[in-house]
């Protein structure tokens, strides 16, 4: 395993007000509701469609497993849940699924990739609302 230092994605004073010209299907992964409801929020007010949320990695590996995330582009998963971690949750769909963008949003300053995940964005939480757009768009 490779150990990535995080770095926080900075919105660099993005304009991200009103609808976005490229909606974008998304999975919301964490087992925490607010966090669930707050990212749908966000990203549904910009114009994306979020198409599934999840409480945990092995709900999102069912359905990536059932060959039922074909409308999700990008999937947003909290790097620390249980049993299932996010990193592990996100190789597993991304055999399935590897043209999904994987998020992993975490308040852990170092997280540890595996060599064989590549494409994965690490979100710094907290972050703001721009951030999460500008990892998504």
């Amino acid at each position: 395993m490779t150990t990535i230092i995080a770095k926080k994605v900075e919105s660099n004073g993005d304009n991200y007000s009103g609808k976005t010209a490229s909606p974008k299907g998304i999975a919301i992964v964490d087992d925490m509701p607010s966090i669930r409801d707050s990212y749908a929020l966000i990203l549904n007010h910009r114009g994306h469609k979020v198409v599934l949320t999840a409480s945990s990695g092995e709900e999102i590996v069912s359905e990536a497993r059932a060959y039922k995330l074909g409308d999700v582009d990008v999937a947003i998963m909290d790097y620390l849940m249980g049993p299932m971690t996010g990193m592990q949750a996100a190789a597993e769909v991304l055999r399935y699924y590897p043209r999904i963008k994987m998020i992993i949003a975490s308040g852990e300053d170092e997280i540890e990739i595996p060599v064989s995940i590549s494409g994965l964005t690490y979100l710094r939480k907290p972050f703001t609302r721009s951030a999460l757009l500008k990892c998504i768009e």
